[in-house]
């Protein structure tokens, strides 16, 4: 057994053999860098962006506006030329509501799908203090650095030619569906640029269910951003 330990030690000290947790970190630290290193990425730990929509698959047009606290706060206020919808998670709770529909406790699909978003909103920073729960495979130029929350699949998959993810895949299981049948939501980064020290992809193009649901294209950002903790406050139940 000591032989073995000694062996295993040796193989671990090889740049050829290193453990999937030490390549998924290499790999991690290259797009930390990519993205503008460490305290940059840190202004986006609290951050809001404002995105021109053209809602594809609904024929209108709008604006998505994020507010993000990473890794567990998210709000996203959608604003069509005849509708809006508000949407707020925190942590395993989340709520959705419109301008018909006020807002509201969500749970199952809907929840599921607000989780999804804010996976994707991970930046690699985010993804490097999660490394552990990480896994990787690869395909072609791409790493895919995959992590699972409950039922729900996030992929990432990171272009070894640029180190910056192209594309986000993320997948959730839906309740009663026969074989476990899953849906997926793609998220295609584009047009990257650098503001303010960090690399953003400044166009992104979604699918949900193989369909073009939109397209977005930055219009404004602020990093660094402070929100009152009530901005991220849910709704309470009924009799509370």
């Amino acid at each position: 057994m000591v032989g073995v330990f000694i062996f295993t030690a040796t193989l671990m000290g090889c740049g050829n053999t290193e453990p999937e947790v030490s390549q998924i970190e290499v790999a991690l630290n290259k797009a930390v860098t990519e993205y503008g290193g460490t305290e940059n990425l840190k202004k986006l730990n609290s951050h809001k962006l404002i995105w021109d929509i053209e809602a594809v698959s609904r024929g209108d047009r709008g604006r998505d506006i994020r507010f993000v606290v990473l890794p567990s706060k998210l709000r996203v206020e959608l604003e069509y030329t005849k509708s809006s919808e508000s949407r707020i998670i925190d942590g395993d709770a989340g709520a959705r509501g419109s301008s018909l529909i006020p807002l509201s406790m969500v749970s199952g699909p809907p929840l599921d799908a607000m989780k999804l978003q804010r996976m994707r909103l991970y930046t690699p920073l985010t993804l490097l203090a999660k490394k552990d729960e990480l896994m990787m495979s690869e395909a072609g130029t791409y790493k895919i650095l995959t992590i699972k929350e409950g039922t729900l699949t996030g992929s990432y998959y990171l272009n070894t030619s640029t180190n910056r993810v192209d594309k986000f895949v993320g997948s959730m299981t839906l309740p009663g569906a026969p074989g476990g049948a899953k849906m997926e939501f793609v998220t295609e980064y584009s047009d990257f640029g650098v503001i303010e020290g960090i690399l953003l992809a400044k166009r992104e193009v979604k699918y949900a269910g193989g369909v073009n649901t939109a397209v977005m294209t930055l219009l404004a950002y602020k990093f660094a951003a402070e929100f009152d903790e009530e901005f991220f406050a849910l709704p309470k139940a009924a009799g509370n």
